[in-house]
């Protein structure tokens, strides 16, 4: 069965996910966390954890790359 978005919104990714999806070094990460440039993980039983839909909004609203020659 498909996740609905709420349910999509409530997932909880582990750091290593986290750093993975926003192609991060894990010192990159936590300093860009301490410096309020990236979502900050919440606790989950004792492990950090991070909401999944907040490090794709992050990702989404990274600039876009453009490769194409300028005229």
């Amino acid at each position: 069965m498909p996740l609905q978005d709420n349910q999509s919104s409530c997932r909880l990714i582990s750091p290593e996910e986290a750093r993975k999806r926003a192609n991060k070094s894990r010192s990159a990460m936590y300093r860009d966390i301490r410096a309020g440039k990236f979502p900050a993980p919440v606790q989950n039983g004792g492990r950090i954890a991070f909401h999944e839909h907040e490090v794709v909004a992050w990702i989404a609203s990274r600039p876009r790359v453009s490769y194409a020659p300028a005229t």
